[in-house]
């Protein structure tokens, strides 16, 4: 499963180009969907300025029921 976090709808539509530009060579399977684009508030970060990928995890779950 591809799930996709953006803060703006702007930053979706330039991820979206940017995925479906075949200069990536991504598998189709790769390339999330529309539907598969999370809009949140923040992305969270550890106090070391690392992605908080519990917490990221914890939103998917909670935005997937």
């Amino acid at each position: 499963l591809v799930v996709l976090y953006v803060t703006t709808e702007e930053l979706a539509r330039q991820a979206s180009d940017a995925l479906s530009r075949a200069e990536f060579n991504l598998p189709a399977l790769w390339i999330p969907k529309w539907a598969d684009y999370v809009r949140i508030d923040a992305i969270p970060m550890l106090g070391s300025g690392k992605l908080d990928l519990k917490a990221l995890k914890a939103i998917a779950k909670e935005r997937s029921g």
